[in-house]
């Protein structure tokens, strides 16, 4: 997120053209705050410079996206995409010891097989996992669905043939953290 901040001036501009493009058929001003997590003063002199360029339009209290924008499909594709792999399991590393982290979903551009982010390990703490998602939404500018669980839970619904774990793993997914041990006791390796 820092290279883009640095790249379009702030990173509350990357954030704001985010929600813009994630959610093409407009949002209430109010939403765009509270999605952002920027505030209100801030979140105003980024829309009016925004609308200055054409990249979106200002509709009384509403925002929306301009298709007319020469620069909208490309950045779309750019900021829309989940290039922060490495980001994501960094910050989450710090609330625990992380054995699974599997991405799927709308995070990788294809229907849900039920949740977006999966987490599984050791002493979690998952109040603040649960916090560094929110954050890590409002920089994607949409909704993460996500479970947390720990370690022994995970084993044993993997195990039970739980419809929920079977789908995160049987549809489209990326695992970007699989423990060795976790993987020999499941059979993956």
């Amino acid at each position: 997120m820092d290279i883009l901040g640095k790249l379009f001036g702030s990173a509350a501009r990357v954030a704001i053209m985010r929600l813009v493009l994630a959610n093409t058929p407009g949002l209430p001003l109010a939403e765009i705050e509270k999605k952002s997590r920027i505030n209100k003063k801030t979140t105003k002199r980024e829309l009016k410079m925004l609308a200055t360029i054409g990249f979106l339009k200002l509709k009384k209290k509403t925002v929306l996206p301009n298709f007319d924008f020469a620069y909208f499909e490309p950045l779309r594709e750019m900021l829309v995409a989940f290039p922060e792999r490495q980001e994501l399991t960094k910050k989450l590393s710090r609330f625990g010891k992380l054995k699974l982290v599997v991405i799927s979903g709308s995070l990788l551009d294809e229907p849900s097989p039920g949740a977006d982010l999966l987490v599984v390990g050791d002493r979690l703490k998952k109040r603040a996992l649960e916090q560094a998602i929110g954050q890590f939404e409002a920089g994607l500018g949409r909704s993460i669905t996500f479970a947390i669980m720990d370690t022994p839970e995970f084993i044993y619904r993997y195990g039970m043939y739980d419809k929920f774990v079977r789908n995160m793993l049987d549809f489209e997914h990326e695992k970007l953290i699989c423990a060795a041990e976790l993987s020999t006791k499941l059979g993956w390796v």
